[in-house]
Order: structure tokens, then sequence, then C-alpha cells
């Protein structure tokens, strides 16, 4: 849901990478198969973070005053219980849910259009920046 609602904003960019993986190892996705197969792939028997990253860059309305935006969403799992972050790392505003406790349809939904307001409000701050 989250790639089809921010590729809404890939026509006002040059170029578009989403990436997905544990930690800093992120690798270039197009769609939600190869996340999958990064993810059941993994190596790492004790992975603590999924990250996943929308990055627009060369706004294509700026003429030379082209920037690039970008969200993360995070997954952080500890022995009991994880926690998701939209575009931050604070502990303090993380969604903390325990591992038989999943994300409802409203939630997701909400995740989805927050993460296109994030990027809306990105391109409109550079923009007015100029």
């Amino acid at each position: 849901k989250v790639m089809h609602k921010l590729s809404a904003f890939d026509e006002l960019f040059a170029e578009k990478r989403v990436l997905f993986g544990s930690g800093s190892n992120q690798s270039i996705i197009t769609n939600l198969d190869e996340a999958k197969e990064i993810l059941f792939n993994d190596n790492d028997r004790y992975m603590n973070e999924i990250r996943f990253t929308y990055y627009l860059n060369g706004y294509k309305k700026s003429g030379t005053n082209t920037f690039s935006v970008s969200i993360d969403l995070s997954w952080n799992f500890d022995q009991f219980k994880y926690r998701f972050f939209l575009n931050h790392a604070d502990y303090t505003t993380a969604v903390l849910k325990l591992y038989h406790q999943y994300f409802d349809e409203i939630e997701i939904n909400a995740f989805v259009n927050e993460s296109g307001g994030i990027l809306m409000k990105q391109i409109e701050s550079q923009i007015n920046r100029k």
C-alpha cells in the first residue's frame, strides 16, 4: 500500500529509489516480492531491524534548484516487543506492540496516509525555501 501511495510523487522527480533490508544493509527493490525475498533470504538469525526507504531525487519543477525527499519506515525488534518508526528514531513516539499484536487495516491506512503527508510537507518546505 505504501509503495502505491508514494508512487503518486514519482513523476515530480527525475529519480526514484526504493530500499529495503535489515539495518543498514538495504537493497534497491521494485516490488513487494523482492522485499519478501530479501527478508526471507537474510542470513542474520537475530535480525533486530527492518527498514523501508522511499527516496526521490531531482525535483523537476524547480529548475536548477532541484532537491530530494525521502521517508523511512522501520521496525525495531526486541525480545518481547517490536516498535514501528515513521520517519524518525524517537523511541518516545514509536508505536509499540507485542508480537501477538498486529496492525489492523485502519492503522495501516493511517500510516500510509501519514507517509504521503510527510513527503508532501518535505516538498512544500523545499519549494518555499527556494
